[in-house]
């Protein structure tokens, strides 16, 4: 067992060390939302994993989940591609979509009760 997570940390670390900051920005630039939504297998599987969990009641993960797909936005929307300076504006943004995003994930996983 500990061979295995130790495999797991060492794939992480290599994808860390493969993919800094600014290699991950473009990569998110990059993302064709149109082609992703075209996608039959990508709307198969959503609506299964959305049915299953209205079907389990599982409104915790529902609110990981879309404010997973919130921040993919936000990244996308506020980091500039090629290694460009970052503008206040687009900091404030960030940091205050990523602050909210926090607060409410902190609300609802570990505050809220059922």
């Amino acid at each position: 067992m500990l061979e295995t997570l130790k495999s797991y940390w060492d794939g992480f670390v290599e994808f860390l060390t493969a993919n800094d900051a600014n290699t991950l920005a473009e990569k998110a630039q990059k993302v064709d939302f149109a082609a992703l939504l075209t996608n039959p297998l990508f709307w198969l599987v959503s609506i299964v994993l959305i049915g299953l969990a209205i079907w389990r009641k599982q409104i915790k993960m529902m609110v990981l989940a879309v404010s997973l797909v919130a921040f993919f936005f936000l990244l996308q929307s506020t980091l500039p591609s090629g290694g460009k300076t970052l503008a206040l504006e687009d900091l404030v943004k960030f940091g205050g979509g990523t602050l909210a995003l926090i607060g409410l994930n902190f609300y609802f996983l570990l505050i809220r009760e059922k």
